[in-house]
């Protein structure tokens, strides 16, 4: 399950990376009824760092303490998106249908993430 859930999350996160960074792609933007990012510069640096942290997502799994790091990093991120995402669109300040899709997406992704870092972290400990 841990590999799955890893590699799900990266592949999720290469695909946002990949539409963060082409932010200057308005007609892009408009097809997935997202806001334009005001600056482009931001958006595009976030995606750089979306398709980064994909890569380590991708390749967790091979180690145990990266497993439980970058598990419980992803967590926070993703939890912490989801709640950003929730504030703004119930706010009635962004208006898109995908965006609220993602909501959920984060929300389970930060669960399943936190039970494998916290799974991870008792691996880790010496038995008694």
């Amino acid at each position: 399950m841990t590999k799955r859930v890893l590699r799900a999350d990266a592949v999720l996160d290469v695909a946002l990376g990949l539409v963060l960074l082409a932010a200057t792609w308005g007609a892009l933007y408009d097809a997935f009824g997202l806001p334009h990012p005001e600056p482009e510069l931001f958006t595009q640096v976030a995606g750089g760092l979306l398709l980064a942290f994909g890569y380590l997502l991708w390749i967790a799994p091979r180690e145990t303490s990266l497993t439980q790091a970058v598990s419980l990093t992803a967590a926070f991120a993703n939890g912490l998106g989801a709640v950003v995402l929730l504030v703004w669109l119930a706010g009635g300040h962004v208006h898109s249908v995908l965006l609220w899709a993602l909501v959920p997406v984060l929300t389970a992704f930060a669960v399943l993430e936190a039970r494998i870092a916290s799974r991870s972290v008792a691996m880790l400990l010496p038995p008694d």
